[in-house]
């Protein structure tokens, strides 16, 4: 169903070989009692991001976005 999931791709411009190719990225939202649920799912991501350090910036966007719409 149109606007459940969003599917983008990330290229990052680098020489650093640690940080090329290219990373998935999936958005999904589920309506729930209490509003919508935000899942994402990070694929490729480059080895010299530590997937912890790729979590925490998505969760710190999210709770940045639920308080400017909360």
């Amino acid at each position: 169903m149109p606007g459940e999931r969003i599917v983008h791709t990330d290229e990052f411009e680098t020489d650093d070989p640690a940080m090329a190719g290219e990373m998935t990225v999936t958005i999904t939202f589920e309506e729930v009692p209490d509003g919508t649920k935000v899942t994402v799912h990070q694929a490729g991501i480059p080895v010299a991001i530590p997937s912890e350090d790729a979590t925490a910036g998505w969760n710190d966007s999210l709770e940045k976005l639920a308080k400017l719409v909360g």
